[in-house]
């Protein structure tokens, strides 16, 4: 298995969710991060009406950063001690795609 990806946190009174994804190092720099994106985000918003996906992305994961952006996400903002990662609470970037 080289990862996952799906939605999570969806509201379906707000046609929206939350993109979460996690791909094994070894397969780090191939595309598939982005191109599982793309795939999900279309999808998403075409076969089950999705008019918002948001993801979120640790500052210091410009990897994840720069996939969401390739894809189309624009960042709306600094969520600070969002979630609890490796202990403290940590600060994430808000991303979202508008569909």
């Amino acid at each position: 298995m080289l990862g996952t990806i799906g939605f999570h946190t969806v509201a379906s009174v707000n046609a929206s969710a939350e993109m979460a994804y996690d791909l094994s190092p070894a397969a780090w720099g191939r595309g598939i991060a982005t191109a599982a994106c793309a795939s999900l985000l279309k999808w998403g918003h075409s076969q089950i009406g999705l008019a918002r996906v948001q993801a979120t992305a640790l500052p210091e994961n410009t990897r994840s950063i720069r996939v969401l952006e390739r894809v189309g996400f624009q960042r709306e903002g600094l969520l600070r001690s969002y979630r609890k990662v490796r202990g403290p609470s940590r600060d994430f970037w808000m991303y979202s795609h508008i569909g």
